[in-house]
């Protein structure tokens, strides 16, 4: 029975954004103020819990898992709004976990398969993940609605082509990301997330001319 007054986290993701929340404000990140969604970042689930999932992964075949490794990467948490470390754990250990933690200022654990980054791995379904946060700043629509890479023109007249090119570098990213897993699917697999609708549909339509298999989800921060 859950102490009276505390509230109770009662799903996975609930808890891995708790301690995404607590793990970015131990370093500075975010300040230590209730979060969004009102969970409670000292609620822990039951010790040894175990789910059915995770008694299985040693029955999958899945080369990512036992090739693992995880690695600190170095990242500006100060670029945007500050919010895209917690988005980016928040995917990372949605599948399971917690898996992934910020460890020091400006300083993330992520995941490398076959020399690939990749922002997590959800072991228990063979999953790697990658998470875009924002990005709808670099889009504008176009007279007929159509959403396109934002042109802006410095003082001298000259076109910065700074949002185009991050945003071309999704489908060459998530080919690079496929190709590093391609000889072991099934089981592995590749996800892309994110917190913004309509860049998913913007990232989706290239991965779609690029004929990338890589599914392009929907998930708020």
């Amino acid at each position: 029975m859950a102490e009276a007054g505390k509230e109770v986290l009662t799903t996975a993701v609930d808890y891995n954004l708790a301690i995404t929340r607590e793990a970015l404000t131990a370093v500075g990140v975010l300040n230590d103020t209730a979060s969004e969604s009102g969970s409670d970042t000292r609620s822990r689930p039951v010790a040894d819990e175990v789910s059915d999932t995770d008694t299985n992964e040693d029955c999958n075949d899945c080369e990512p898992r036992k090739r693992r490794s995880i690695f600190i990467a170095g990242r500006r948490f100060e670029t945007g709004d500050g919010r895209w470390p917690e988005y980016q754990l928040k995917i990372a250990n949605m599948g399971s976990g917690p898996t992934f933690a910020i460890v020091g200022p400006n300083r993330i654990e992520e995941w490398q398969f076959n020399g690939v980054d990749f922002d997590g791995f959800w072991s228990a379904r063979c999953t790697l993940v990658e998470a875009k946060y924002g990005y709808r700043q670099f889009l504008e629509q176009d007279w007929l609605g159509r959403w396109q890479p934002r042109e802006i023109v410095n003082s001298q007249g000259n076109r910065l082509d700074f949002m185009s090119k991050a945003l071309d570098e999704f489908p060459v990213q998530a080919s690079r990301q496929q190709g590093a897993i391609a000889n072991n699917i099934p089981p592995a697999q590749l996800s892309w997330y994110f917190s913004d609708n309509v860049v998913r549909d913007y990232t989706a339509e290239r991965f779609m001319n690029r004929r990338l298999p890589t599914p392009c989800l929907y998930e708020p921060a």
